[in-house]
């Protein structure tokens, strides 16, 4: 995920997706709580 964020920052783009799919929705909790931890 961080190679991701670092080629769409570097190619200077406004936006991407991460497609983490269905279920228990930790793999989602755990990248919101990673975004929000890099955003400050």
């Amino acid at each position: 995920m961080e190679k991701f964020i670092s080629d769409l920052l570097a190619s200077n783009l406004n936006g991407g997706y991460i497609i983490h799919g269905k279920g228990t929705g930790k793999l989602a909790l755990g990248i919101w709580n990673y975004l929000r931890k890099i955003k400050e």
